[in-house]
């Protein structure tokens, strides 16, 4: 069922009034990574719920094949899922982890509703549990985020989570994010915050419901609305950093400025990537419709290449050649901790996560957030 406002799209029009109509107006075209996102969550919904999967045979219901990428990718947050499965099985209530379930939020608004890849609520310790599962590479705070609290609200919806009165009191908030492309940061990460921190997260959603159309907002959610590349405000305020990046002004800059201006910089590269992305998007569009764009063609990655047959036929041909065309090779971690969860403590201890070189990050308000929430 396809909302308004949907919580997919809760970080752009917390900001922005007119995204709803832009979404709307401007679908977004399914790209090959967003068959590749679906497939993997279908992968992940389907272990889950006990299903077999042949890696490398098996199919999604877009065609897509499952990779070992995705099986990896999965192992982490299917562990922490697990593991809570069997822990509620010894709680009071035995509450279920609930897969892929709509819900619509009318306190939110009556256009607002989506799907969370998992929840739970458990009555026992008032604690309401939220798993969302990321293919993509771009970090995803999990809080604030606002994806999860439109979620956690329509979940306080859906099971009747009291706000006020008896048994409102000391409600916790568990939400977990597997993003295992995301190579900088822990590729699991979890925040348990109070309900009131929720609370005061909701009342921004709630307001955004009731910004008018004309309220436009350029930022950093503008790179992933559709309607970018007709967005008159983003094309004004990227222009604005076009003709101040042709400025020249040499000068010795001292650290505080160089703070400055490297944040400045780094905003520009955000707004004129958003707007060069939304252009690149439309024209793709129109090509893959059968027009043509002066200057430019559709061409095809080179993606990677597989077998025509199943794996047992391979190895079967290989035999018949006389080569071996199974490899062999240790799993890995979360092959491990995935196949035998037993020895999961066992593995964290022999096992570590490699880092590249130091990079500048920018402290955000989110970052803040984050570290006083956690005081």
């Amino acid at each position: 069922m396809h909302m308004r406002r949907p919580p997919s799209s809760a970080h752009i029009w917390v900001h922005c009034g007119s995204s709803p109509a832009m979404i709307a107006r401007y679908p977004q075209p399914e790209t090959e990574e967003n068959r590749e996102g679906t497939a993997a969550h279908e992968y992940l919904a389907n272990t889950f719920l006990g299903q077999i999967i042949e890696i490398g045979k098996d199919r999604a219901e877009n065609g897509l094949v499952f990779t070992e990428e995705m099986e990896e990718g999965a192992a982490e947050i299917l562990t922490d899922l697990l593991k809570h499965r069997e822990f509620f099985k010894l709680v009071k209530g035995k509450p279920e982890i609930q897969v892929e379930q709509f819900l619509h939020c009318p306190s939110i608004g009556p256009d607002n509703g989506g799907t969370p890849d998992f929840f739970a609520v458990d009555w026992a310790n008032r604690t309401i549990y939220i798993w969302d599962y990321k293919f993509g590479h771009r970090f995803v705070p999990v809080y604030p985020n606002w994806q999860i609290t439109n979620y956690v609200e329509a979940i306080i919806n859906y099971v009747g989570v009291p706000k006020s009165g008896p048994g409102s009191e000391n409600w916790h908030v568990r939400a977990v994010i597997g993003q295992p492309r995301h190579y900088s940061a822990e590729t699991l990460r979890e925040a348990v915050y109070p309900l009131e921190s929720h609370n005061e997260l909701l009342l921004r959603l709630k307001a955004a419901t009731a910004l008018s159309e004309d309220h436009k907002q350029v930022g950093d959610h503008c790179r992933d609305c559709p309607g970018r590349h007709a967005c008159k405000e983003l094309r004004e305020s990227s222009a604005i950093f076009v003709e101040e990046a042709g400025r020249s002004s040499p000068e010795d800059l001292t650290l505080e400025n160089m703070g400055v201006e490297l944040r400045y910089l780094r905003l520009a590269e955000k707004r004129i990537k958003a707007r060069r992305d939304g252009i690149e998007t439309a024209m793709l569009h129109q090509i893959q419709s059968g027009k043509q764009v002066s200057g430019f063609i559709a061409k095809r990655k080179s993606g990677r290449e597989n077998w025509k047959l199943d794996p047992e036929t391979m190895e079967g041909v290989g035999e018949t050649l006389g080569v071996a065309l199974r490899k062999e090779a240790v799993l890995t971690p979360a092959q491990a901790r995935k196949k035998f969860p037993q020895f999961t403590a066992q593995f964290d201890a022999m096992s570590e996560r490699t880092y590249g070189a130091e990079e500048l990050i920018e402290v955000t308000e989110e970052m803040l957030s984050a570290i006083f929430k956690n005081q």
